[in-house]
């Protein structure tokens, strides 16, 4: 009786997350990248879904939590295991839930690496020496610090149909896929799109402008 009434308060203590924007109050520092390391299904009739999370900061060790995801979110962010489904900086106020290949907030960003060529002529991120930790807690290889990796990584951010679309993920239960997929459709309707546009307080008036502008 009292192993169960244990096990249950631990299981009471795992946090409950609906969608990406959920992790947001999971997290304690920034610049952060959070990745989904694995999914658990627990359960025969009633079913639990759970998924580690990796919490990769900049300036700190990274952190693994668990928590415990609705079945509609668990249907999206299956497809996206081990990728980053959640990234703030710690130069802006806002914060990412678009689904990226993992090492998309540090690569690239000055403040914690740099360019350089291999001996074949293959240009590579190379992270400064307090910051090489980064490598092993995002479990990133030579093709993800490649330069033609990180190009990628840009024409996703600023066209997140094009990464989406290669998924086909089949709920619209994250923002920019409700964008895309219903409001899509709808156009012509444009007090619609924009009041759902403006109804995510953390974008700014220009990550707006330019997700109106990825509907056209």
């Amino acid at each position: 009786m009292g192993l169960s009434k244990s096990l249950s308060k631990e299981e009471r203590a795992i946090p409950l997350i609906h969608s990406s924007q959920d992790i947001h109050q999971l997290i304690s520092d920034k610049p952060v990248s959070v990745i989904l390391t694995n999914i658990q299904i627990k359960g025969i009739l009633v079913k639990t879904y759970y998924l580690q999370l990796s919490f990769v900061y900049g300036f700190k060790p990274s952190q693994k939590i668990l928590v415990k995801a609705s079945s509609k979110y668990l249907s999206f962010i299956k497809k996206f295991k081990n990728h980053s489904i959640f990234r703030e900086n710690d130069t802006s106020k806002e914060y990412s839930l678009l689904p990226l290949p993992k090492g998309s907030l540090f690569i690239g960003n000055k403040s914690f690496g740099f360019w350089n060529y291999s001996n074949s002529g293959r240009r590579y991120w190379k992270f400064f020496r307090a910051y090489k930790r980064i490598v092993k807690e995002l479990g990133l290889n030579k093709e993800n610090l490649d330069f033609k990796n990180y190009r990628k990584i840009l024409v996703y951010k600023n066209n997140p149909k094009v990464y989406l679309t290669e998924f086909k993920p089949e709920t619209a239960d994250f923002p920019l896929l409700k964008t895309k997929n219903i409001f899509l459709l709808n156009l012509k309707d444009t007090k619609k799109t924009f009041a759902y546009l403006w109804s995510f307080p953390h974008w700014s008036t220009k990550q707006r402008i330019l997700e109106l502008k990825g509907l056209k």
